[in-house]
């Protein structure tokens, strides 16, 4: 769904016609789809959350008073769903193991990114890096690549998030750091030869992204001329975007830090996380 989903469509639906909700429905998948899977990231929970958002979708629908404020209304049912998968989540640590359910890198989202960007490093280092991202910062992500595609316009985004339009805004400066932070992360760990003292300051690392690990790594980074030259020639995210393109997604079938050897940011700016 490219657009706002026509008004009158969303009128008949609520009205009782079975042929308008299930177009309507259909025309919503996709965008839903999208902002669930860069929110989370295993298959089942992307499933299920979808479902649930759908679900509420065809439930609620009758009670919805303006049909123009559609588009808004399911971004906002959609965050919703997601931050309650959040809440119910365990917060206990994963087994290696747990990352085999990931979304697989080669899905259509994240081809259509590299066939239409030609960026197929930057990109699939990108879709790793969301794995270093808080709950939040996914959620925040996926709607603020949809606005930025001219998916979403930055008011859906601002009514779906609840937040005043100045809070959004710090909120996504803020997102893009974190982001820019764990795409140098995930270029200096696949460095070839990596660097010595980065070994040493991950020897405890258990491998798995985390809160802790990202600021640790990100301060060696911004000391390390050498982690540094190995980040600077990443591009700025929004190089990355193109009009029909979804946000990157977190890498599936390997943990998010499997080595790859690849062109890609640039700034110990970025790293100020």
């Amino acid at each position: 769904m490219t657009k706002e989903v026509d008004a009158d469509l969303v009128a008949a639906a609520r009205d009782g016609d079975r042929a308008a909700l299930d177009a309507l429905t259909a025309d919503c998948l996709p965008l839903v789809t999208t902002v669930v899977s860069q929110s989370l990231s295993h298959r089942f929970d992307i499933e299920d959350t979808v479902q649930d958002t759908m679900l509420n979708l065809v439930r609620g629908l009758p009670k919805l008073r303006d049909p123009a404020a559609f588009h808004a209304w399911l971004m906002t049912i959609t965050t919703n769903q997601v931050r309650k998968h959040h809440r119910r989540r365990t917060p206990a640590p994963q087994p290696p193991e747990a990352f085999d359910g990931f979304a697989d890198p080669g899905s259509d989202f994240t081809n259509l990114v590299i066939d239409e960007i030609g960026l197929a490093h930057q990109c699939r280092q990108t879709a790793e890096a969301t794995l270093w991202l808080d709950d939040a910062d996914r959620e925040l992500l996926s709607l603020w690549w949809l606005t930025e595609t001219g998916r979403l316009s930055r008011a859906t985004m601002t009514t779906a998030l609840g937040l005043s339009t100045h809070t959004t805004t710090m909120r996504v400066t803020r997102m893009k750091t974190q982001l820019g932070a764990a795409r140098c992360i995930i270029r200096t760990l696949a460095t070839t030869p990596p660097c010595r003292l980065l070994v040493r300051v991950t020897a405890t690392w258990p491998g798995r992204p985390s809160q802790l690990w990202r600021k640790r790594i990100s301060r060696h980074i911004r000391e390390c001329d050498y982690c540094l030259r190995c980040v600077e020639d990443l591009v700025p995210i929004e190089r990355l975007l193109t009009d029909s393109s979804p946000p990157p997604q977190a890498a599936g079938s390997e943990p998010a830090l499997t080595p790859h050897r690849c062109t890609t940011i640039g700034s110990a700016a970025l790293l100020a996380s």
